[in-house]
């Protein structure tokens, strides 16, 4: 599933967006906005937390009936 947004910046938002591209940090300024968002997530701990793991893995397997060994996967691939 994907959002798809419509973002309007000015002032010091908009000057950091395109230094971070012009500068080569990013590639393009959705690039950017989707790291800073990345960010933010762990920041407040939505990211990486045992919260957020657990989350997922719960979402995974109300899907489906999964065995062990495709819990064990799905936890590997969430553990990254």
């Amino acid at each position: 599933m994907a959002t798809e947004l419509l973002i309007r910046l000015k002032g010091a938002p908009e000057e950091v967006l395109e230094s971070l591209v012009e500068e080569g940090f990013f590639n393009t300024k959705s690039e950017a906005i989707r790291a800073g968002i990345i960010e933010l997530g762990k920041e407040y701990n939505l990211i990486g937390s045992p919260t957020y793991f657990r989350e997922k893995l719960e979402k995974k397997l109300a899907s489906k009936k999964i065995s062990m060994k495709e819990i064990e996967k799905a936890l590997s691939e969430l553990e990254g």
